[in-house]
Parts: C-alpha cells; structure tokens; sequence
C-alpha cells in the first residue's frame, strides 16, 4: 500500500487493494468493480466512505 499512489487506492479487505476510480458499486459488505464482487470489510467500510465523499 505504502509504494501506491496515494489518495488513488483504499484497502478493503485484508487481502484486497483497489483503485478508487474502479468503484462501480459499494454495498454493505461488498464492493463492485467492472461486474466482479469483492468483500468489504467492516474495518476498511469507514476509510473507503470518507475517501469517497
């Protein structure tokens, strides 16, 4: 995480990093990229929200 652009990716599950730009779809305990499903976790769902708005 520390050698990636930062303010361009988030964490959102232990074993996923994403591209904010890539964010098609955030649920409760999901995000949606281009149509594929990936976890959120309750620990990142706060950061990623705040990095959004």
């Amino acid at each position: 995480m520390e050698k990636l652009p930062q303010g361009a990716f988030a964490q959102i599950h232990k074993s996923y990093i994403i591209s904010i730009r890539k964010i098609d779809k955030i649920e409760r305990h999901q995000v949606t990229l281009a149509e594929r499903i990936l976890p959120l976790s309750a620990s990142f769902r706060d950061d990623l929200l705040s990095r959004l708005s």
